[in-house]
């Protein structure tokens, strides 16, 4: 646990923490905002069934599946531009072989750091959730949207299953930005890794059939957010084995590069 509160402390005081934050949040208003200021043009030169489909990011309860999903895109390219700089920074910065120096293990020394970065994570998309659902109740409210009823049947029991299945699949991304900063000693390699990993899937996707998408880190991803905000929790199995599959996949990955350079 020492070394855990150590890790955490360690990231909280970096800049980088409260400035990737705040960036997400302005992208969670900024987003509410424009959605809103251009809902008259596509009720002007779109269908209307366009336009209620806008309108119901803004209506409750069903904008909560909405918000779980513009933040899991956003967060999870975020994290994983975190977490890379962060394993990238155990090398340039001296910090992993200071740890091993003094007697830590390093296999230890790296999955703690991790288990800080996902707290982190954890901590931050329930913040974001919480706000960007204020926000949109409130935004939708200026532009005249009927917000409906955010505290509906169902709610108190859905909407924390939507906010981990979302926090989930964030996790899966910081972990293989990590475990690729870590390997390559370059947090500029891993997120290039993340990103390339995510449009290549949407590009693959058009190709392929769902049932073999299903096996892709991003994809079950989406599958694992889309049925937590459903309430459709037997849907959510499949796309939960695969995702954890390619975290515990790339801590594995991790653990094995530390154990290798130790015994260099």
């Amino acid at each position: 646990m020492t070394l855990f509160r150590a890790a955490l402390l360690k990231l909280i005081k970096r800049p980088a923490t409260r400035i990737t934050f705040a960036i997400l949040l302005g992208l969670v208003a900024l987003i509410y905002v424009s959605l809103a200021a251009s809902l008259d043009m596509i009720r002007v030169s779109s269908s209307e069934d366009e336009a209620a489909a806008l309108a119901e990011i803004f209506t409750f309860p069903q904008a909560y599946g909405a918000l779980a999903s513009m933040l899991v895109t956003f967060t999870m390219l975020a994290a994983a531009a975190y977490a890379g700089a962060i394993a990238g920074s155990e090398w340039s910065w001296g910090a992993f072989r200071v740890a091993v120096a003094r007697g830590e293990s390093r296999v230890r020394y790296v999955l703690t750091t991790f288990a800080a970065i996902g707290l982190l994570a954890l901590v931050a998309f329930i913040v974001l959730f919480a706000g960007g659902s204020v926000l949109g109740y409130l935004v939708g409210g200026i532009a005249g949207i009927p917000g409906g009823d955010p505290a509906a049947p169902g709610v108190a029991s859905g909407v924390p299953a939507i906010v981990l299945s979302g926090w989930w699949v964030v996790v899966m991304a910081a972990a293989i930005a990590f475990a690729v900063g870590f390997a390559t000693r370059s947090a500029v390699v891993a997120m290039v890794a993340v990103v390339a990993l995510y449009f290549a899937e949407q590009m693959v996707g058009v190709l392929l059939p769902a049932d073999v998408l299903r096996f892709a880190p991003i994809f079950a991803g989406t599958q694992l957010v889309g049925a937590a905000a459903a309430s459709a929790f037997e849907e959510a199995l499949a796309p939960l084995a695969t995702v954890t599959a390619y975290m515990l996949l790339a801590l594995g990955g991790v653990a094995v590069v530390a154990d290798r350079v130790e015994a260099e």
